[in-house]
């Protein structure tokens, strides 16, 4: 485990979501969403993010839930 990856795993806070799987229909275009609006972290080619206390990935395979 790396020095960093230790760091993140400190902040994270027991019974707190801390990982999530999102239905993307094009990942790239999620990424850039995501990274403009909360200013997320995301890893090329878009598969891999993280936020503040929270770390995931989209799911290309899966399509979103309907409205």
């Amino acid at each position: 485990m790396t020095d960093e990856e230790a760091a993140r795993a400190r902040r994270l806070v027991p019974g707190q979501v801390c990982y999530l799987q999102m239905p993307a229909v094009d990942a790239a275009r999620a990424a850039a969403f995501y990274e403009a609006v909360f200013g997320w972290q995301t890893e090329h080619p878009y598969q891999d993010f993280e936020s503040p206390g929270l770390i995931g990935q989209w799911v290309p395979g899966r399509p979103p839930a309907p409205a």
